[in-house]
């Protein structure tokens, strides 16, 4: 009986419970989405940067990554290659040479990355001829293999001859011409825009080094693989170590999303406290006439608080559906980034189409979420109502 009372109520003042479940919904919909939107960057990162610049692991000479930014990678070569290669005979790995250098196409000068890489292993972790727009991926010694976004900077196509320079490991600065033999979509701004591969014997021979100092294992390594590693003065970094800077950005993302979605949710329930404190002092009478009628204190409180978690439910109930569906839609569809989005600032490893992820586990918490702030909020005009007395109230109405 009471509960349908508490039904038939909330629909007495349409207006004002349709504005007040807008809050909820609003709230709801807003956290479930901001969720999704952050898990579908932090995914997306992570797998981009997987699939086309760091595998799982990357393993260094000590030293080097604690200070990776202003160190030189000319001066952390590994010493222990062919043990290391030992180790990791049953993984799936690469090993290369990375550099700092400049390309010249004779009018304009760009810092970029160099990798000199051995084309099969290469293509073995990361598949690069599948990303290849034009060309082949390091046919010959010759050859360099470039970004497109490298490739429309400084308007080089296929065939083109342009001259790398960098800095030998003797500090002296060397250059050498070379032909672009291969143009890559990687969707990784750092490979498509900053980033050269070129044959890791002539790499050797150009920046005079005779050992490697980048590997990459596109697997979990044990811990007695990391172990044998790390007595070899190898220091393993997994992907997420080696990716924590951009998922901390995410992870500051998350906390605004959630910090917003409570704010909203927070102001859904002053609407609720308020909406319920109005409904309370018009119903003044018929709330005494109920408690003159044999109606308990106790069940004054149940009802208005059904009132409030009705409104919770409904509300929240109707955010997390359309919450969930906007989700699940841009999660197979994606949202397209404009073709300048990574231009100019802090270069996030996505594609132009951002895919969002669904997660039903914390959407349904945020219903939960909805449904408890509702609840707690109707509790403050609800236990002012049964502090009302029958017969004053029944005189003064």
């Amino acid at each position: 009986m009471i509960f349908k009372m508490a039904f038939r109520n909330i629909f007495r003042h349409k207006i004002r419970t349709f504005l007040t479940l807008i809050i909820i919904i609003v709230g709801v919909m807003v956290a479930i989405l901001g969720e999704g939107l952050n898990r579908g960057l932090e995914r997306q990162i992570i797998d981009t940067s997987i699939r086309t610049e760091i595998g799982i692991n990357k393993l260094y000479q000590k030293g080097y990554y604690d200070e990776k930014e202003d160190n030189d990678s000319k001066d952390f070569l590994i010493e222990n290659e062919k043990e290391i290669r030992e180790i990791l005979k049953n993984k799936k790995s690469a090993y290369r040479i990375y550099f700092n250098g400049s390309i010249n196409n004779g009018v304009e000068e760009l810092q970029i990355n160099f990798y000199g890489v051995d084309r099969s292993e290469e293509d073995k972790i990361f598949n690069r001829s599948s990303y290849l727009l034009k060309g082949n991926f390091l046919k010959n010694k010759k050859n360099i293999v470039i970004g497109y976004e490298l490739a429309n900077l400084l308007n080089l196509k296929i065939g083109d001859s342009i001259t790398i320079i960098a800095r030998t490991k003797d500090n002296n600065i060397n250059a050498y011409d070379l032909i672009i033999g291969g143009i890559l979509k990687t969707e990784n701004p750092f490979i498509d825009g900053k980033t050269a591969f070129i044959d890791i014997n002539f790499a050797k021979e150009f920046i005079d080094i005779d050992k490697i100092n980048d590997i990459v294992v596109n697997e979990e390594l044990t811990k007695d693989e990391i172990k044998k590693l790390n007595d070899l003065g190898v220091r393993v970094v997994n992907y997420k170590e080696e990716l924590s800077g951009l998922l901390d950005i995410v992870k500051i993302r998350r906390k605004a999303f959630g910090i917003i979605s409570i704010v909203i949710l927070l102001m859904a329930g002053v609407g609720i406290i308020n909406t319920m404190l109005m409904v309370m002092l018009e119903r003044r009478k018929e709330i005494g006439i109920l408690m003159a009628n044999g109606m308990r204190k106790k069940e004054i409180l149940i009802l208005f608080l059904y009132e409030g978690m009705m409104l919770g439910v409904f509300g929240s109930l109707i955010g997390f559906i359309l919450g969930s569906i906007i989700t699940l839609k841009l999660q197979q569809t994606g949202i397209p980034l404009p073709q300048d989005f990574n231009d100019g600032g802090f270069a996030l490893p996505i594609s132009q189409k951002f895919y969002v992820y669904y997660d039903f586990g914390i959407s349904f918490i945020y219903f939960i979420v909805g449904v408890v702030v509702a609840l707690f909020a109707s509790f403050y005009p609800s236990n002012k109502a049964t502090k009302l007395e029958p017969v004053e109230v029944i005189r003064n109405n």
